[in-house]
């Protein structure tokens, strides 16, 4: 009986953007048993490390919190944001000093700030390429100012983290994503685990017929889940995989 297990990335995965060594091994077996591997991150498909691409033999992949959905080399959805929407996104950012990044899924793009692997931009003429999600680094505030939320929220879901937030594409979710990758590949939701550790992941683990959470996850995400883990660093993913998994 097959199960398609939908792992996030950052936490989950991945520890400092390695993957864990232990998650990897119990992927294959998993897979060797049958099982599908999907990653879902809030990640565009851009920003995904291609050592992980290249490291685990994903099913599938969805990114951009949903935006993006692939399986094999068939892309099966591929949402982004308006060229009117990211020009009033880059005109108010221009305006202040917080550091944002475009999300691609060929290129990614950061404003006030400087990232390896992102190219820098000063305004709307800036931008080449087509973006799918906005992360906003507002380290020196509690949260993004009011002006900046209201703006976002019009067109996305605001997550706010400790230390950052991000706009995911109203319409598109981690869940969203998770439907269009079960119906291309005509499994069910039913047998469905969804792994995860913050609260971009809270939709995924209530979709999913069973919820593991890591050890280290936030407060909400723990008290949602059906199976908690081991933290992400001790192989959180893998001892879920070798018990979810039959």
């Amino acid at each position: 009986m097959t199960w398609t297990a939908f792992l996030d990335m950052d936490g989950t995965l991945t520890d400092r953007s390695e993957v864990v060594p232990a998650n990897l091994d119990a992927i294959l077996r998993a897979q060797a048993r049958g099982h599908r591997i999907v990653l879902n991150t809030g990640r565009s498909y851009g920003f995904i490390p291609k050592k992980v691409l290249d490291t685990v033999p994903f099913d599938g992949v969805i990114a951009g919190g949903g935006a993006y959905v692939r399986a094999g080399e068939r892309i099966l959805k591929n949402e982004c944001v308006s060229d009117e929407i990211l020009a009033a996104l880059c005109d108010y950012f221009s305006r202040t000093d917080l550091a944002c990044y475009f999300e691609g899924v060929d290129e990614c793009f950061c404003m006030n700030t400087e990232r390896e692997g992102f190219i820098p931009i000063r305004s709307y003429a800036d931008l080449s390429g087509r973006t799918s999600k906005i992360t906003i680094i507002s380290a020196r505030v509690p949260s993004l100012p009011d002006e900046g939320r209201a703006l976002i929220e019009r067109h996305f879901t605001y997550i706010q983290h400790p230390h950052y937030s991000e706009g995911i594409l109203r319409g598109c979710s981690k869940a969203s994503g998770m439907d269009v990758w079960l119906a291309d590949a005509g499994l069910p939701l039913s047998r469905t685990v969804a792994m995860g550790d913050s609260a971009n992941d809270l939709e995924m683990l209530a979709h999913a017929a069973v919820a593991a959470a890591m050890g280290d996850s936030t407060p909400e995400v723990l008290a949602c889940a059906d199976f908690v883990s081991l933290p992400c660093a001790e192989g959180g993913a893998a001892l879920a995989l070798d018990r979810l998994l039959p």
